[in-house]
């Protein structure tokens, strides 16, 4: 206000908060002149087809205000994406994920990528889908989001994972079963679940193996061309 008469004042809510802010700084005693400011990492997301649009990780968009600050003095990761959230243009030179790819697996899969399961990205390692010993690339749609326990089961003899040309992923089961992976808990392409085949082992009940479901049925023709009683439950 010193500087320029004109300027707008703050209201009071806005001037307590600045100085409920500058209380905490000096309870902190911490020599400014010293240390140095926290250092604070940004992920800004750009899609291909609309590169003045600037993005948030989960989608949310921010205003010109704000990506101008955040371009000051941040650690800025430029993550550029297309219209599908496919990231583009990042490194593959090492066995295990960079972190800009960790952060654009992130974006792309949002958790557990194997259908109905909602572990967050927290809770997932990231995952090989041709392995680096026979000759997989770590490269961002080579590499998929699991929990420990759906990455278990991908390392299941007789199970495959495959990717799909998209960046989508594909389960083949042991039983020839196609089990497609989903983003941020939605399935990538609404796939008709297939139901497991009747030649397949039959379910454990409390009491052991369950009947097929036409058990009962043979039972009853098998005792009538006998001329037997089945017998009481």
């Amino acid at each position: 206000q010193t500087q320029d008469p004109n300027a707008e004042i703050p209201g009071r809510d806005v001037l307590r908060a600045l100085a409920f802010v500058e209380i905490c700084r000096r309870a902190n005693a911490v020599n400014i002149a010293e240390s140095k400011p926290p250092v604070n990492h940004t992920t800004l997301v750009i899609t291909e087809d609309q590169p003045d649009v600037v993005l948030t990780p989960s989608g949310e968009r921010h205003c010109t205000d704000a990506v101008s600050a955040l371009c000051c003095d941040q650690m800025i990761q430029r993550l550029v994406v297309d219209e599908h959230n496919n990231p583009l243009r990042l490194s593959r030179s090492q066995r295990l994920a960079s972190a800009a790819q960790r952060r654009a697996i992130l974006v792309r899969d949002g958790g557990c990528v194997f259908p109905d399961c909602d572990a967050p990205a927290s809770w997932c390692v990231i995952h090989h889908i041709t392995p680096w010993h026979r000759g997989g690339n770590t490269d961002v749609n080579n590499m998929a989001m699991l929990c420990p326990h759906h990455h278990g089961i991908t390392h299941t003899n007789n199970w495959k994972m495959a990717e799909n040309g998209d960046q989508t992923f594909t389960w083949i089961t042991p039983h020839g079963i196609h089990i497609t992976s989903q983003r941020h808990g939605q399935n990538t392409n609404n796939p008709t679940r297939i139901p497991k085949p009747a030649s397949g082992p039959a379910p454990e009940t409390a009491c052991g193996r369950a009947d097929p479901p036409d058990a009962k049925k043979h039972r009853k023709h098998e005792h009538r061309k006998h001329g037997t009683s089945p017998p009481t439950q």
